[in-house]
């Protein structure tokens, strides 16, 4: 994966600029290979919830 460098020093930096200020809340979170499964995942949920909506509204 020729980006992680990159993301990883940037994220890196960015943490370390946070605390300098302060600031402890920041945290880098990595999607990893399941990153497109969740897209999918959430897709999946959004159409159940609005197919269940239809359906109760129309009970």
């Amino acid at each position: 994966m020729p980006d992680y460098p990159i993301a990883h020093d940037a994220a890196k930096a960015l943490a370390t600029a946070a605390k300098a200020q302060g600031n402890g809340s920041f945290g880098a979170q990595w999607a990893g290979q399941g990153a497109p499964r969740a897209r999918d995942a959430r897709r999946r949920l959004v159409t159940t919830l609005a197919e269940e909506l239809r359906a109760a509204r129309h009970q």
